[in-house]
């Protein structure tokens, strides 16, 4: 993909990999973010990845009918790294059924409600989610995320009608809630409050490990304004000196092995500075231009 391009909406239908610049601004001051307006990936798209891409829009995946023989075309494996969501993120355009959609989805802002229709093994890790609702995702995991869930009361639903999925070693920085869920296990979580078990219409919701009543005041390196509930690029969430070993463990830095990419750069060399001469040279009559790159290890 070119630096810094920006695309209006795309519809896409065959299997494509799709490299950005990557979306946080000190990390893109040289070529500028690559934007896409929204996408609509359909069913022939499988085995498709999304890297480094500032998605403004609307992002949809797999085809809205059902076949002539009654199938569905979803997408399936599907691999989203370092990306940020601004809008709803729907993972299925069809709710029949249950199938396995093969999603992992890693390092990336989510600020959008997401909905997996039904599906099942969808993988988020070490992203920062801030959102009114994680709605309809069965037999799935969310491990080493900032969760910013920001429900005004139970109808907001931001967990909801989930079964079968477990939540390890993630952040809940501000307030949360279960609806019409089951079967849903709470490992080695840190809350803000208390733990979200006794929640209307849920049923089997279990766990282990969990700390909880934390202030996330005394967690992170630096939040803007002190909100909890927002993502700022600013934002450092390092922890800060004296956090327990325990809490060290959770959250995108949590996992030492695979900590969260600093300003989520691309794996892909990245451009850090361009310099092209104002004029040509008097003898050579060429422009002179120097580009500064620098590889990544992961």
């Amino acid at each position: 993909m070119v630096a810094g391009l920006g695309f209006p909406s795309i519809t896409v239908d065959k299997k494509l990999h799709w490299i950005g610049t990557g979306h946080y601004p000190s990390a893109t001051a040289a070529t500028g973010a690559t934007t896409i307006g929204g996408m609509l990936v359909l069913g022939n798209a499988d085995g498709s990845s999304f890297e480094g891409i500032d998605f403004t829009g609307y992002v949809s995946f797999g085809n809205n009918l059902a076949e002539a023989d009654g199938t569905v075309n979803d997408c399936t494996n599907i691999a989203i790294k370092r990306c940020r969501f601004r809008n709803p993120l729907e993972l299925r355009r069809n709710d029949t059924g249950t199938p396995n959609l093969d999603f992992v989805i890693s390092e990336s802002i989510i600020d959008s409600n997401v909905d997996g229709k039904e599906g099942t093994n969808i993988l988020f890790k070490r992203c920062i989610i801030k959102s009114l609702s994680l709605n309809r995702i069965r037999g799935s995991q969310f491990s080493y995320n900032i969760m910013m869930l920001v429900p005004s009361s139970y109808t907001d639903k931001q967990i909801s009608r989930q079964n079968s999925v477990l939540y390890d070693h993630n952040i809940f920085t501000c307030r949360y809630a279960l609806y019409d869920s089951s079967s849903l296990t709470f490992n080695n979580n840190v809350f803000k409050g208390a733990l979200p078990y006794s929640m209307p219409n849920t049923s089997g919701i279990t766990g282990t490990g969990n700390i909880i009543n934390v202030d996330p005041g005394t967690l992170f390196q630096q939040i803007q304004n002190n909100d909890y509930c927002a993502f700022d690029y600013a934002n450092d969430y390092h922890f800060k000196t004296g956090v327990s070993a325990a809490i060290k463990q959770t959250g995108i830095y949590g996992d030492p092995d695979n900590p969260y990419k600093e300003e989520a750069v691309p794996f892909y060399p990245s451009i850090t500075a361009i310099d092209i001469d104002e004029e040509a040279d008097a003898a050579t009559q060429k422009l002179g231009v120097e580009i500064t790159a620098e590889g990544q290890d992961r």
